[in-house]
């Protein structure tokens, strides 16, 4: 078995499992902290915010949505979050996407929206529903938000380079967040499984959860194949 991780951050965990013959994806969470890189949204117009000074990076790079505030640096656009890196697998070839709780589930639209992915995603009802919850109100906060797209310039690391609060991860890396429209399509296509149920997965692997205690509905997988049992 191989073990890749596709996500920085500990907490945020997104990790690839490959055998010779299946694939299995355990958890998608979302990094939210690129989010403190961005403009704080207001829900009526602001003036301190409008007539804040821009910021121009010693280099004289150009950014139009660069703006200071109390010595930092902020962006006014629509905000972006860091979903796992996707690009360090062939998508593809995952055949089933395992979700412990609902905090790992956030960036699942990320992966089952994209063409090319023919997976299944398990997870338990409850944490579907509070994971749906979650969703939703990301989404609200995003779409009340009335900014024009990052123009990107911000971006290369010759510009961020100077700011006092330099992003914890590379900003290319960084998306929009899905639309309401794929946040139901996803959901539409996980499957629910319950404590103790086992699935077959291919007739290559079998797949059970448990409860973990971690809060409701998450649940510790186990995984087994003829010649080996993870969990």
């Amino acid at each position: 078995m191989q073990l890749t991780c596709l996500s920085w951050h500990p907490q945020r965990p997104s990790l690839l499992l490959k055998w010779p013959s299946a694939t299995v994806m355990l958890d998608c969470a979302i990094d939210t902290s690129a989010l403190a890189s961005f403009l704080p949204a207001s829900l009526v117009q602001c003036t301190r915010l409008s007539s804040l000074p821009g910021f121009r990076p010693p280099d004289g790079g150009v950014s139009n949505q660069l703006l200071t505030c109390c010595e930092q640096v902020f962006v006014d656009a629509l905000p972006e979050v860091h979903p796992p890196e996707f690009y360090a697998t062939a998508v593809e070839s995952i055949d089933v996407v395992l979700v412990s709780n609902w905090m790992s589930m956030i960036a699942l639209p990320f992966i089952t929206e994209r063409p090319d992915f023919r997976g299944v995603v398990y997870a338990t009802d409850p944490t579907v529903q509070l994971g749906r919850l979650v969703m939703e109100e990301l989404l609200e906060f995003v779409e009340r938000i009335n900014r024009d797209k990052s123009d990107d310039k911000w971006k290369e690391k010759e510009m961020w380079k100077w700011f006092p609060n330099q992003p914890s991860t590379d900003p290319k890396q960084w998306s929009r967040l899905y639309t309401t429209e794929q946040m139901n399509s996803c959901l539409s296509k996980v499957k629910l499984i319950a404590y103790r149920e086992t699935v077959n997965i291919h007739g290559v692997l079998s797949v059970s959860a448990f409860s973990s205690g971690f809060s409701i509905g998450s649940a510790n997988w186990t995984i087994q194949t003829d010649y080996e049992k993870v969990g």
